[in-house]
């Protein structure tokens, strides 16, 4: 009897301890916010241009003030991740508020990498990143980064006597020989932003954040 009463008491301490890991693991868990699509009505691009960041024949990837995954078969918004909220909830400090984010993402479009850095009189370095598949985020290391970095997709920037500098944002996503594609806009507007597939020297003009395409 006094056996059996032993083994329950340890189960309970195994079982209390395993809830206060699971709690704690829940409380420390990374998380990043969808952008509201209310919000894009009024919002600016602002001085840095809509950027490239990933395309392949089914998913265009491009930052402007948030990261956006629109799906070129289904023809709308996927995916969004609102990096001002997330900076601004795990970095309280003014100083780290000033801190201007940069992304890129891998070669299979699977991961995007974000980084924070300041090299102001505080130095400051936060790597993170972001599972696309399982929506996850995870800190990692400079190392980690580093690692990850070598694998990046690489967009091509244009020169200015480009005939495509002009109607795009200075940049382009190679898909193959064939097809490519880039960001315009009509205004500084991020829901004005259109992606342009150009294939075969023939455009087809998708306007994100309507839905539709032409």
């Amino acid at each position: 009897m006094k056996k059996n009463k032993s083994v329950w008491i340890l189960l309970i301490v195994i079982l209390f301890i395993s809830i206060v890991f699971i709690l704690n693991n829940q409380h420390n868990k990374l998380t990043i916010n969808q952008i509201d699509s209310n919000d894009l009505k009024n919002q600016m691009i602002g001085s840095e241009l809509p950027r490239l960041l990933f395309s392949d024949e089914n998913k265009v990837i491009f930052e402007s003030g948030g990261i956006y995954i629109y799906d070129l078969i289904d023809k709308n918004v996927t995916l969004s991740l609102d990096i001002i909220s997330f900076k601004n909830k795990y970095f309280s400090d003014k100083t780290f508020k000033d801190i201007k984010p940069w992304a890129y993402a891998t070669k299979d479009g699977n991961e995007i990498l974000l980084t924070f850095i300041n090299y102001a009189s505080e130095p400051f370095e936060k790597y993170y990143s972001f599972n696309v598949p399982d929506k996850v985020i995870k800190e990692i290391s400079v190392e980690a980064f580093e690692a990850k970095k070598a694998n990046i997709f690489l967009c091509e920037y244009l020169d200015d006597n480009n005939e495509f500098y002009s109607k795009s944002t200075s940049m382009i996503s190679r898909i193959d020989d064939k097809r490519f594609v880039y960001l315009t806009y009509d205004n500084y507007k991020v829901n004005s932003i259109k992606i342009v597939l150009v294939n075969n020297n023939k455009p087809t003009i998708y306007n994100v954040f309507s839905e539709k395409s032409k």
